[in-house]
């Protein structure tokens, strides 16, 4: 059962969803097909946000964003009969006619089959036990997205009126129809937000990680939800630099145990240890409580610190008294798990391409596309990442963990993204000179 704060949050959500849907009725603009459900946060999330308000006096840019604003925004996005939503979020779906996000859902209940989640584990994940329950239960994008971890009170990321209008845009200039307008610029949020798994689930604290692990588990059942192909600008802006930090997690616990307790099928302390998640939920609040920000999060631009605890932990080191400024100067050189040559050339190519993302708005929308860096990617030896100069809207130098065995002082030039697997495989092997594409220099 909610404790009282709980209660309050779930009593302002209704009073706000009960007052959207009136004035939807009142103007007579309820779309017919409208699922009007009773708005809910997930139970982590909301546990949060009540301590939050609680810390807040109740009210204030945080119950404004959450109580009123978002539910609002997300009662217009699935209940409105306006363009464009309307005829996006309510258009009968073929699910043949939708390859990419058919496959991206068949890749994570394989992903959760291969954690040892499937059955049972799975429906209670995702809410049907296989990829074409799923798609059954799903006759609309609204009806699919309505079910997900934060669908129940807040609007779909990139599902706003200027969003829309610029996919239906640049889908009609390529040849492709509605089906084809969702299959390629809505299937990267939708699964963004299925990688979240059941609303009801324990999710690990801060919700911090809980979207760190989400953005790599996603950006692994969907790589193009991180690293755009070429021509396309469909990615999630600056999900590496979450997800870089759901890598090391999974890349200090094990990948199946990560999966499995982010499903909610094993329980985190076991899964990690019990020292990590709780100088997780430790950290995290006292992070939340010096910053406040709207988000709820903690620093996205400072992933080290986090990636630093999670390597620390698993090694045993003692971590109850860890600060993340402490967490910060932790050299990874001391804490990173042993050299895994196959595993090491993965991380070090998916922190180059890390390095070639450019984010921008266009007609009202931020969209990220794969571009070379403006310079060449140097490696920081002692703190084992790698960096970019800033461009397009960056507000920080891009930057990405890689493991010690990598971590040469050298610069990276690319000429290719396709030269990224080699130039990859050359730093791990710590060569220096001209490569296909590429060149290393010291």
């Amino acid at each position: 059962m909610p404790h009282e704060p709980e209660r309050e949050v779930d009593d302002a959500l209704r009073r706000t969803a009960n007052d959207a849907r009136a004035r939807l009725w009142r103007e007579r603009t309820l779309h017919p097909a409208a699922i009007s459900d009773e708005l809910a946060f997930p139970a982590s999330f909301r546990r949060t946000l009540a301590r939050a308000l609680a810390e807040e006096g109740g009210a204030g840019p945080i119950a404004d964003h959450y109580l009123e604003r978002m539910p609002r925004m997300r009662v217009a996005q699935l209940e409105e009969d306006a363009a464009p939503h309307a005829a996006v979020f309510h258009a009968a779906l073929d699910w043949a006619r939708l390859p990419r996000l058919a496959a991206a859902i068949d890749r994570l209940y394989g992903e959760l089959a291969a954690a040892g989640v499937d059955g049972e584990g799975a429906a209670r994940a995702l809410g049907a036990p296989s990829a074409e329950a799923w798609r059954a239960r799903s006759p609309t994008l609204a009806s699919a997205y309505a079910r997900t971890y934060y669908g129940g009170a807040m609007p779909l990321l990139h599902g706003q009126a200027a969003d829309l209008a610029y996919f239906l845009r640049r889908a009609g200039a390529r040849g492709l129809d509605l089906h084809g307008a969702i299959d390629r610029y809505l299937t990267a949020p939708l699964v963004h937000e299925l990688c979240h798994f059941g609303r009801d689930r324990a999710a690990i604290e801060p919700i911090h990680l809980d979207e760190c692990i989400g953005g790599w588990l996603c950006a692994r059942v969907l790589p193009e939800l991180a690293f755009p192909a070429a021509g396309e600008d469909d990615a999630i802006y600056a999900t590496p630099w979450l997800a870089q930090v759901g890598l090391a997690i999974a890349h200090a616990f094990g990948a199946g145990p990560t999966i499995a307790a982010h499903a909610g099928a094993r329980v985190w302390a076991s899964a990690t240890s019990p020292a990590f998640v709780a100088a997780a939920a430790r950290l995290g609040w006292d992070d939340w409580c010096a910053r406040r920000p709207l988000h709820l999060l903690c620093d996205v631009l400072d992933p080290l610190p986090w990636i630093a605890l999670a390597f620390a932990a698993a090694r045993g080191m003692p971590v109850a008294d860890a600060t993340l400024a402490g967490l910060r100067e932790l050299s990874l050189h001391a804490v990173a798990p042993a050299a895994d040559p196959a595993a090491d050339r993965a991380v070090v190519a998916e922190a180059l391409r890390a390095m070639c993302l450019e984010g921008f708005v266009g007609d009202g929308t931020l969209r990220t596309r794969a571009a070379l860096p403006a310079g060449p990617i140097a490696v920081d030896a002692v703190r084992c990442v790698v960096t970019s100069p800033r461009r397009g809207v960056d507000t920080a130098v891009p930057l990405h963990w890689i493991p010690p065995a990598a971590a040469h002082p050298v610069r990276v030039h690319l000429a290719r993204l396709d030269a990224i697997p080699a130039a990859a495989a050359a730093l791990c092997a710590g060569a220096v000179g001209d490569g296909d594409g590429f060149a290393i220099t010291r």
